[in-house]
């Protein structure tokens, strides 16, 4: 596109941010695209961000802006919160990555377990990809039964099966039935379907890939049927509990996303 063809807020863009284009132009050369993070990527590159301070990001040119997407809502007490940083330092200082339990994990486990409605246990993963996943094979083992229901479009990390209906995947016949986000028929539709070999639901109960509110709730779907598949709620962990509170879930399965951190005994 030649500068005779660049609209007025391209341009604008272009003129306030050559270090994150220099940067982007460097970092292409030893990664796809030059990002690491899909989601953050747009043409022409991206901001390259140097640091974030509350509810504030800093580019590398030295523009602030607020940062309405927190890290998918994980980091809800903002960037470098003292606080947080305080206990990040001081879990730093007994160590990294041990081979075993802890007793901060013990302590972590029990916190969630008293705190989200309907939780009896933990399982700390080191990706939402890798909690999806697992979600998703507890499901089928219990279960018995191989299919998974997702919305069309909706992501719930990089598992190939959960990646059906992204990028115009398909159904996977057997594993994977799409529904509609939000359309209570297309899920009836899909438990029809597949009566009797239904696993598992999942569904984002905000979903930042379709872009509005689930106004549907899962307990309605499931009894019109009388099917019993296991719900797998997939959010950011500092919503998880009472987001699903407010729309009367309580899934047997969540699938939460946090800083993977030691957390401070107190």
């Amino acid at each position: 596109m030649s500068d005779g063809e660049l609209s007025a807020i391209e341009r604008s863009y272009l003129d306030r941010t050559p270090a994150s284009a220099q940067l982007m132009q460097r970092a292409s050369e030893y990664m796809p695209s030059g990002i690491t993070r899909t989601l953050a990527w747009f043409a022409p590159y991206p901001i390259v961000f140097e640091r974030g301070s509350g509810a504030n990001v800093f580019d590398v040119d030295g523009h602030r802006y607020i940062d309405m997407f927190s890290n998918g809502l994980s980091l809800m007490h903002g960037h470098a919160y003292a606080p947080v940083d305080a206990a990040l330092r001081e879990a730093l200082s007994r160590g990294t990555a041990w081979p075993g339990a802890s007793d901060a994990q013990v302590d972590f486990a029990e916190l969630l377990c008293d705190r989200v409605p309907g939780a009896e246990q933990v399982r700390f993963t080191n990706t939402g990809t890798e909690a999806t996943m697992l979600a998703v094979k507890l499901a089928r083992y219990t279960s018995g039964r191989p299919v998974v229901i997702k919305a069309w479009d909706g992501y719930h990390g990089s598992y190939d099966d959960l990646e059906v209906g992204l990028q115009g995947q398909g159904e996977d016949p057997g594993r994977v039935a799409l529904a509609t986000f939000g359309d209570l028929d297309s899920y009836v539709t899909a438990l029809e379907r597949n009566a009797g070999n239904v696993a598992a639901i999942i569904v984002i109960t905000m979903s930042t890939t379709v872009g509005w509110m689930i106004l549907v709730r899962l307990k309605d779907y499931i009894c019109l049927l009388g099917h019993n598949p296991l719900e797998v709620a997939d959010s950011p962990l500092p919503a998880i509990g009472a987001r699903n509170a407010s729309y009367g879930l309580h899934p047997g399965s969540r699938a939460a996303a946090g800083l993977p951190w030691q957390p401070r005994r107190g």
